[in-house]
């Protein structure tokens, strides 16, 4: 992998005009690549510049990850530890046996609030009322806690939004502080990330870039009624691609050291068994395999308006970042920064 290829397929993605965001590549001897295209904001003719924060959906569970692992580094979770217990009378349907890694790897059974595998138009109608008053992870409980289960505790893997919200309900509740102001201390704080925050979508600040739905004709339409108000433990914090440089350089310093970085491989994780290339979900993550070579680590996601990569190759120590507020698909890019490694 050499920062010719490098630059060659992140320019690639750039190429489309629909390719509004951030993209940026480093190392710690410095910047590969870093590039702004597109509006922040159309209305006011506002240009997305190099440190914009965009939401980045999905790429947020890791930093719900890394705040759990923080508890259990201070001996106030551990992993085996039942949800109920830790919960009690919040979900009364929730088996006994659901774990804190059970909700970490998508293995908990626990029904989603909208299912995104077989869709559920009943549920999707629930959220589209309960977007405007999603502000903390207490207010998704509504959206789920009466929903039967899809599997035993354990069973398989199914992404499920729902048990990082639960995370988030678990944070707040051990750490006895807002899920917010916890993450901005423990993980923001830790790693360097002064410009990430969880900014209310009904009124962002200009730094912020607006997401973008395209309807008929090619017309785009503030995605703000289509997303939660305020981002959660699930995903839908605001982040620059230099605070995601700065996560990944901290994970591999030893800054999170209820993550570190040389035991990866270590860490509790699952297959994901429809996902190319090949990978295992871990702690927010996507390990993703390539032979007998060191794997990546990637967070990814996309809402309504937003579609966010991070990776951190960490052989190379490169880390590569798009972030973008228009509906243009991001994960493939993961595909061929793999095949660099071959």
């Amino acid at each position: 992998m050499n920062d010719a290829d490098v630059v060659a397929i992140l320019e690639g993605w750039l190429d489309d005009g629909r390719a509004w965001g951030v993209v940026s590549a480093t190392t710690p001897d410095g910047p590969v690549f870093l590039h702004a295209a597109g509006y922040a904001n159309v209305e006011r003719g506002e240009a997305i510049e190099e440190g914009t924060r965009f939401a980045c959906a999905s790429v947020g569970k890791a930093f719900t990850a890394a705040a759990v692992m923080t508890l259990v580094e201070r001996g106030q979770l551990s992993l085996d530890g039942s949800v109920t217990a830790l919960l009690p009378g919040r979900f009364p349907g929730l088996h006994p046996a659901v774990s804190i890694e059970h909700l970490l790897t998508h293995t908990s059974g626990i029904a989603d609030y909208v299912d995104e595998i077989d869709g559920e138009s009943l549920a999707a109608a629930r959220l589209a009322e309960a977007l405007p008053t999603l502000r903390a992870p207490a207010d998704y409980l509504p959206l789920f806690v009466d929903r039967p289960p899809r599997f035993a505790p354990g069973a398989e893997f199914a992404y499920c939004n729902a048990g990082y919200a639960l995370l988030g309900c678990v944070i707040e509740e051990v750490s006895g502080c807002a899920y917010d102001e916890f993450v901005g201390d423990a993980v923001f704080g830790r790693c360097g990330m002064a410009d990430s925050g969880f900014h209310a979508v009904d009124g962002l600040p200009s730094v912020c870039a607006l997401g973008y739905v395209e309807g008929a004709a090619g017309s785009l339409h503030a995605n703000t009624a289509s997303i939660p108000v305020v981002g959660g433990a699930d995903g839908g914090v605001f982040v620059t691609a230099g605070d995601l440089s700065c996560f990944w350089r901290a994970l591999a310093r030893g800054d999170l050291p209820g993550l570190p970085l040389h035991q990866a491989h270590r860490w509790p994780q699952r297959p994901v068994p429809h996902l190319r290339p090949r990978c295992t979900y871990t702690m927010g993550l996507y390990r993703v395999a390539d032979g007998d070579r060191t794997p990546a680590l990637c967070a990814a996601g996309s809402d309504p308006g937003v579609n966010a990569l991070t990776a951190l190759f960490p052989r190379r120590g490169l880390a590569v970042t798009i972030l973008s507020n228009r509906e243009r698909p991001v994960w493939s890019i993961l595909a061929e920064l793999m095949s660099l490694t071959r």
